[in-house]
């Protein structure tokens, strides 16, 4: 090309004392010469000490101690010392989460420095500064793990087995108080009730409700009727007002059900409906 384009050969002496470029995304960096301070320097700019520990040096006449450069340094070169320090796919310091389980990346707070956090654990300090108790460090970790589920494998309920596809309402929950993944019925039986909800129990209950429905027996109790089988509408009857409503049969069985009608500014509440046969 040079001979092409008739350009000369000469030997550019200045281009000597140019700054050496590395090919990349980036300029890579070299570390700091103060051993205590994380910072970084670029490779043939004739110096070896940061910004921060430069500026100290001239001004105090000495390098600047760990302790000095926490103060000296910005959120974001904390941050980005604390990342090279943990290494890829850091943990959260207080409830020991990836960073791959979270949308969010890791941050850092002045409460805890040096510290990698995730989001749910900066809102704690923000909110009440002080770290997640046990329970709470269960938790998440719990949610993320079904999370992490949900990517590569079909999610089922720990006590009746139903996959999270079939619920029509909402998401499989994780129950910390017991330590399990729970669909939607389960996990509101057992914190209305204190115990695991029995889906046999529930079916033979439902079959019976079926079958005094199409002979037209009286299943309900307590102003409740049953009149249909397929979505269980129950008719419940008050002084001032008649409700019905449909409810899915699943949610029939052992299961105290409240309604709160609203005639004008007043609410009622209307009649519970239990099963005691």
């Amino acid at each position: 090309m040079r001979k092409d384009a008739d350009i000369p050969r000469v030997q550019w002496t200045g281009l000597n004392a140019a700054w050496p470029a590395i090919q990349g995304f980036r300029m890579d960096r070299a570390p700091c010469k103060n051993k205590v301070c994380p910072g970084k320097v670029p490779h043939g700019a004739g110096v070896t000490l940061c910004y921060i520990c430069t500026t100290f040096k001239t001004t105090k006449g000495r390098l600047p101690t760990n302790a000095e450069i926490s103060q000296l340094m910005s959120k974001g070169q904390k941050l980005e010392a604390a990342r090279a320090k943990a290494g890829p796919d850091p943990a959260c310091g207080d409830c020991g989460r990836k960073e791959s389980f979270i949308a969010v990346k890791h941050l850092v707070h002045h409460l805890a420095p040096g510290v990698l956090l995730c989001g749910a654990c900066v809102m704690q300090l923000k909110a009440h500064g002080v770290m997640h108790t046990a329970e709470e460090k269960a938790k998440l970790v719990g949610v993320s793990a079904l999370i992490s589920r949900r990517r590569t494998e079909e999610v089922l309920c720990d006590n009746c087995a139903v996959p999270e596809s079939f619920q029509l309402t909402r998401q499989h929950i994780y129950n910390a108080e017991v330590g399990q993944v729970l669909c939607s019925a389960c996990d509101s039986y057992r914190r209305m009730f204190g115990r695991d909800r029995d889906p046999a129990y529930e079916i033979r209950l439902t079959r019976r409700l079926v079958r005094h429905s199409r002979t037209g027996t009286n299943s309900g109790k307590r102003g409740c009727q049953c009149i249909a089988s397929s979505a269980m509408l129950l008719k419940l009857k008050t002084n001032m007002n008649t409700t019905t409503i449909a409810i899915p049969v699943r949610y029939c069985a052992k299961l105290a059900i409240y309604i709160f009608a609203s005639t004008r500014s007043t609410k009622i509440q209307l009649q519970r409906y239990a099963d005691r046969s």
